[in-house]
């Protein structure tokens, strides 16, 4: 008669489990405190794992996502999650309650809101906010003045309502560690109050690379909860140190990351990254 390994078993059910289930960490299990050292998980986790959860059902992360989450905390295992629910069936967790459910209370969250952006370059709509003047208000046709037709692309102006909040002559001097001292111009420049959101709108193009494109007419982003900039790098600069989560967006355009979707017609091949599965060798003449 062969002998059963109960420990082998085990760890079959319990990834089966943790496969099947589809859990979601909470906040509150990647706490320290959280921690259970003889946690069953702990059989199939180790140091260097990399773990995904998804959360596939509306309770799915608060049942089982605490067990979970306190091995990954106890093996340092590399932990990811995906949420495919607003968690409507799960239990809350706030002290102040969860009305009417926890699934409202995220997507309340989750809207995009108490934000500032820009600054836009369209030298018509700061011309027409300057017209109807502080607290009046405009509907726009924001931005998408430039057509690509390398890239078959046409400008895409965003219609856009709201109230004329400040009116500036688009000066500041740079305080953060780019450029220290050096006065930006960015030509007559107007915010737009959305309600949700408000947008810098300059009549010349301002790499916004310091908090001043924002502080110099009232805005101050690191109140927001969502700050959008149209920068590739230098950003980094003076929003970084700011910043809880930077999220990097490939926009359409001629400063897309994709490079298939340009037309090059005088590039010598292969060339790297062109050519993916092209040979290093030494250069020939």
């Amino acid at each position: 008669m062969a002998m059963i390994d109960n420990r082998s078993i085990n760890r079959r059910i319990l990834l089966i489990v943790a496969l099947v289930s589809s859990v979601a960490l909470p906040a509150s299990a990647a706490h320290p405190r959280a921690v259970r050292p003889s946690s069953p998980w702990s059989l199939f986790l180790r140091s260097d794992a990399k773990i995904l959860w998804i959360g596939a059902h509306p309770d799915d992360e608060t049942l089982i996502a605490p067990l979970l989450g306190a091995s990954c905390v106890e093996n340092r295992a590399q932990c990811s999650l995906i949420v495919f629910t607003a968690g409507e069936a799960g239990t809350c967790g706030l002290p102040s309650g969860c009305s009417p459910n926890l699934g409202e209370v995220r997507r309340r969250r989750r809207k995009l809101e108490d934000a500032c952006a820009g600054p836009i370059c369209d030298p018509g709509c700061v011309e027409q906010m300057i017209k109807a003047g502080v607290g009046g208000e405009v509907t726009l046709e924001l931005g998408g003045k430039v057509d690509m037709p390398a890239m078959g692309l046409k400008g895409k102006p965003l219609k856009i309502t709201g109230k004329v909040k400040a009116i500036t002559d688009g000066q500041f001097v740079v305080t953060g560690p780019m450029a220290t001292g050096v006065t930006i111009r960015m030509g007559r420049t107007a915010v737009l109050d959305t309600g949700k959101m408000q947008i810098v709108v300059s009549e010349r193009r301002s790499e916004p690379f310091d908090l001043g494109v924002f502080t110099h007419c009232g805005i101050d982003p690191r109140r927001k909860k969502y700050v959008l900039i149209k920068s590739r790098q230098h950003f980094r600069a003076g929003f970084e140190p700011i910043a809880k989560h930077i999220v990097m967006c490939d926009g359409d355009g001629c400063t897309a990351s994709d490079l298939k979707l340009f037309k090059y017609t005088r590039v010598k091949r292969p060339l790297y990254p062109f050519d993916l599965d092209m040979r290093l060798g030494r250069n020939e003449a």
